[in-house]
């Protein structure tokens, strides 16, 4: 999965329905939405002649965009837009971001066999210590870092991590690289499936622990063997996640 990145600065907006969209592109603007799970849709107003180059490449729905927006910036998705039939005119458009919610930290609720938070604990796994970082985001991740994860033994040292008492439910393992302190490589060991290529809650937990243990910052772009997801950790808790979705094969089943 290849994705492109933009940068597009966009308003806050309070006018809804025709007359106020029309208004707005008088202005050379055009009306916008931002969806989300777990929160109301935000309205905003951008530069149409900022959006098009992005929907003419070839990613189109995996292009990400950072939205600069009231002083902040946030990392969306296009979801879909609308032109206009007969000009071919850019009229709408809709992006998506992604609130996977809040990372739980407490050792028992993760869960591992040790109290408090688990950062930079040292795990003693088939002959060699690592220095782990374990987040729940609904289910639990264990994070290290190694110097090189495209050379690492994955199918060998994974199911060393999966089944260790450390983990009363097994766990699902994220072996990093730091890039930067804004961009890692990662490879995941997902409890019950072996190596996986793109994992959302392993994406948003190497986010969390990266900025636990002083790794990486709170913003960062995850590189995953099956394409690049954005993940943020911010000041509400949450963490919001960003990435495209391809189709990867088709099956048919007899019933």
């Amino acid at each position: 999965m290849q994705q492109s990145t933009n940068v597009l600065a966009a308003k806050s907006r309070t006018g809804k329905g025709k007359g106020p969209a029309r208004r707005l592109r008088a202005e050379g603007l055009i009306p916008a939405v931002v969806y989300g799970q777990k929160r109301d849709p935000t309205h905003i107003a951008v530069d149409p002649a900022a959006i098009a180059p992005a929907i003419a490449t070839p990613h189109k729905f995996n292009t990400l965009l950072t939205l600069q927006l009231d002083g902040a910036e946030k990392r969306v998705l296009f979801q879909d837009w609308e032109v206009d039939p007969v000009s071919r005119k850019l009229l709408h458009a809709d992006f998506l971001e992604v609130d996977m919610g809040k990372p739980i930290l407490e050792g028992r609720k993760i869960p591992v066999n040790a109290d408090g938070k688990i950062l930079n604990y040292p795990l003693a796994v088939d002959g060699a210590t690592y220095s782990v970082t374990c987040v729940s985001m609904g289910n639990p991740h264990c994070v290290l870092y190694v110097d090189d994860v495209d050379r690492l033994e994955l199918e060998k040292i994974g199911p060393r991590f999966e089944h260790h008492p450390f983990f009363p439910r097994r766990v699902n393992t994220e072996f990093v690289r730091v890039l930067s302190p804004r961009e890692v490589r990662v490879r995941v060991w997902e409890r019950g499936a072996g190596e996986t290529w793109a994992c959302g809650t392993g994406a948003c937990a190497v986010g969390v622990a990266g900025a636990l243990a002083g790794k990486t910052e709170k913003k960062i772009t995850v590189h995953l063997r099956g394409g690049d997801l954005a993940i943020e950790w911010r000041d509400n808790n949450h963490v919001y996640m960003t990435g495209g979705a391809e189709e990867v094969f088709r099956g048919t089943i007899k019933i």
